[in-house]
C-alpha cells in the first residue's frame, strides 16, 4: 500500500504535464518585476539612492531586524564598502534581466539574476512594497526552476533555428511539473493562512470589510459606497467563505476551475477597488496553474497563429 502511495506521489510530482501555465507565469512575473521597478525609476534617488534613508544605519537596523531578509548582510556589506553610489548599476541590470526573463532570453540566467536582485532591493528598502515582494520572490523562484524557457521564448526560437526545425508546437509544451506543483502548494498555503486568519475578525463577521476597503485612503474609486452596502456585504461574506475553502477546493477536480475563476474574479475586483500594489497580479498568475491547460493552450495557439498570419 505504501509503495503504491509513493508511486502515485512520484507520478503527481514528476510525470510530464502541459507547461502553458508556467510559461504564462514567466511572462507575467517578468513583466510585473519590470513594471514595478520601472515606475520606481523616477524616485530611485529617494528610494534606493546613496543619500536615501535606505542606507541610514538606523533604518538598516529596522529593516534587518523586522524583515530579516536573506540578503540583508549583503546590503550591509555594500554600505560598509561605500558602494551605495554604484547600486544604480544593479538597478539597471534588474530591469534588463526581468525583460530578458519575460521574453525568454537566457531564461534561467535571467530568472536567477532577477530573483537575486529583486530580493536585494527588497532587503534594501522593504517599505517600497506591501508584502507582495515576498510572494513575488517565491513565485519567481518556481518560474525560474521550471522549464518555461523551452517554449514561447527567444531561447526556443534560437534553438529551433540552430537545429533547422520549427519551435515546438503549442500542443507539445510538456515537461516535468514539479516546479509548478511547488507553486500550486505555495498558492494554497497563502490562502490557507490569509483565509483562516480572518475567521474570528469582527469586520468579516459583520460583513463590512469590503465597505471599509472601498472607503479607505488607498481606494481607487471615490463615491457614496453606503448606497451599495447590501451588495458589498454579500460579496464580503462570499470572500469570507471562498478563501478558507480555496486550499481544499483547488485540489478537488470537479471544483478546481470554479474556485480558480472565483479567486481570479475576486482579485480583479480588489484591483479595481483598492490599490494594494502588485498583489493581485502575482496571485492571479499563480492561479493560472489551476485552470484547464486546454484554455491556456488555446490562448497561446491563437497568439502564435496571429503572429504567423502577420509574417510575410
Amino acid at each position: 500500500m505504501s509503495a503504491r502511495l509513493l508511486d502515485r506521489a512520484r507520478a503527481w510530482m514528476f510525470d510530464p504535464l502541459p507547461m502553458h501555465a508556467m510559461v504564462a507565469n514567466r511572462i507575467i512575473l517578468g513583466a510585473v518585476v519590470l513594471s514595478s521597478y520601472l515606475i520606481r525609476l523616477p524616485a530611485y534617488p529617494l528610494l534606493f539612492g546613496a543619500d536615501s534613508v535606505a542606507w541610514f544605519p538606523l533604518y538598516r537596523g529596522f529593516a534587518d531586524d523586522y524583515w530579516r531578509p536573506a540578503l540583508a548582510p549583503l546590503v550591509t556589506l555594500v554600505a560598509e564598502l561605500g558602494l551605495a553610489r554604484h547600486v544604480w548599476m544593479l538597478f539597471a541590470l534588474l530591469l534588463v534581466a526581468s525583460l530578458s526573463f519575460c521574453l525568454g532570453y537566457r531564461t534561467r540566467l535571467a530568472g536567477g539574476i532577477t530573483f537575486v536582485l529583486h530580493n536585494f532591493f527588497w532587503a534594501l528598502n522593504p517599505d517600497t512594497s506591501w508584502g507582495w515582494s515576498l510572494m513575488l520572490s517565491s513565485f519567481l523562484f518556481y518560474a525560474t526552476l521550471a522549464p518555461s524557457g523551452r517554449f514561447c521564448s527567444i531561447d526556443a526560437w534560437r534553438e529551433a533555428r540552430r537545429e533547422g526545425r520549427p519551435p515546438p508546437p503549442v500542443s507539445e509544451w510538456i515537461a516535468s511539473p514539479w516546479a509548478m506543483r511547488l507553486l500550486q502548494i505555495n498558492v494554497c498555503t497563502m490562502y490557507l493562512v490569509a483565509g483562516w486568519s480572518r475567521i474570528d475578525q469582527p469586520g468579516w463577521l459583520e460583513g463590512i470589510m469590503l465597505l471599509e476597503a472601498a472607503t479607505n485612503p488607498s481606494a481607487r474609486i471615490v463615491t457614496d459606497w453606503l448606497r451599495f452596502q447590501p451588495i458589498l456585504r454579500v460579496m464580503t461574506y462570499f470572500v469570507f467563505v471562498l478563501e478558507p475553502l480555496a486550499p481544499f477546493g483547488l485540489w478537488i477536480k470537479p471544483l478546481r476551475t470554479w474556485f480558480a475563476l472565483s479567486l481570479i474574479g475576486m482579485h480583479v475586483g480588489i484591483e479595481l477597488l483598492v490599490d494594494v500594489g502588485w498583489w493581485n497580479y502575482v496571485l492571479m498568475s499563480g492561479l493560472l496553474c489551476f485552470l484547464p491547460s486546454s484554455w491556456l493552450q488555446a490562448v497561446f495557439a491563437r497568439g502564435i497563429l496571429r503572429k504567423a498570419a502577420k509574417e510575410p
